[in-house]
């Protein structure tokens, strides 16, 4: 288990359970397979941040927990909150880019949570949560906006309004889907560009940590 507390910045985080009690745990912009996260339990205290930046976080943490997590990081669209969080600033001032979340089964079209997937050059399982660095209304995680995320918002607006899941199409984590969301959604398919999943993304520069506290067992 790996247990931080303070401001920390990580090129990925690789442990078994994870802990942020305070301040905020910073994964490194990267975008690519080297800034993918992978954890078994996550829990972030209120207060505390895990900011994925730019790139990827498998967890076994169930999707529902994770959304809140996102949610409350989220905050309304600005990412100051406590949760898990992007600093990005194409997400932090518009709605471009967002963090989308789902499971890995509804992601690769599992049959069972136990089968098993690749997902950003891990090895996932159908019940583990992916969470990625996309454009805004990108709701199967494909890092692009297109017919099937259209699909995937209009079937479940259509029933009334879906509570919760960005794979639903409840892009702005307000809890339901509905036209909201599909401002999100026009506004970032009119101007994306490459898929985030094979766009080149320059690294940036960040401060040194202020204090990392890390405890570590098996």
């Amino acid at each position: 288990m790996a247990t931080r507390s303070g401001d920390a910045i990580n090129r990925q985080v690789r442990s078994n359970n994870l802990t942020v009690n305070a301040g905020t745990l910073r994964v490194i912009p990267n975008g690519l397979g080297p800034g993918v996260s992978k954890v078994a339990a996550l829990t972030v205290a209120g207060g505390a941040k895990l900011d994925i930046t730019n790139n990827k976080l498998i967890t076994t943490t169930d999707v529902a927990t994770v959304t809140g997590l996102i949610a409350s990081g989220r905050n309304g669209g600005n990412w100051s909150g406590s949760g898990i969080v992007t600093s990005q600033s194409s997400a932090t001032t518009s709605n471009f880019t967002s963090l989308g979340v789902a499971s890995a089964q509804q992601v690769k079209g599992l049959a069972n949570p136990s089968d098993t997937a690749v997902f950003a050059g891990q090895t996932v399982t159908g019940s583990d949560t992916l969470v990625m660095y996309t454009y805004g209304g990108d709701a199967n995680l494909s890092g692009n906006v297109d017919v099937d995320d259209y699909g995937q918002i209009d079937f479940n607006s259509s029933t009334g309004g879906v509570l919760g899941g960005y794979y639903n199409g409840d892009f702005d984590y307000n809890g339901w889907v509905d036209v909201d969301d599909y401002g999100v959604i026009d506004f970032t398919v009119n101007i994306q560009g490459a898929p985030i999943t094979s766009a080149p993304i320059a690294l940036t520069s960040v401060p040194e940590p202020g204090a990392v506290g890390m405890d570590v067992s098996a």
